[in-house]
């Protein structure tokens, strides 16, 4: 899993290897709460809403565990 993160409701999240910059998924999430799984340890980059307001993340190791706290995304 990448960290867990808030954001506003129902976004459009993208899952990027940032190894090769290949998009490993893309999903339109429930609710504003997502904690990104990922298929293979690494670092990736996270793509949230859609649009106009796009914010990314990069940077984010892939752990067993979710992180503590959430990260926070504003758009």
């Amino acid at each position: 899993r990448l960290a867990v993160f808030r954001s506003a409701r129902h976004m459009v999240v993208q899952v990027i290897d940032e190894a090769d910059g290949t998009l490993v998924y893309s999903v339109r999430i429930l609710g504003d709460t997502f904690a990104p799984p990922v298929f293979k340890a690494g670092t990736y980059a996270i793509r949230v809403g859609e649009g106009a307001k796009v914010k990314v993340l990069t940077g984010l190791a892939a752990r067993p565990e979710q992180s503590a706290a959430p990260l926070e995304v504003a758009l």
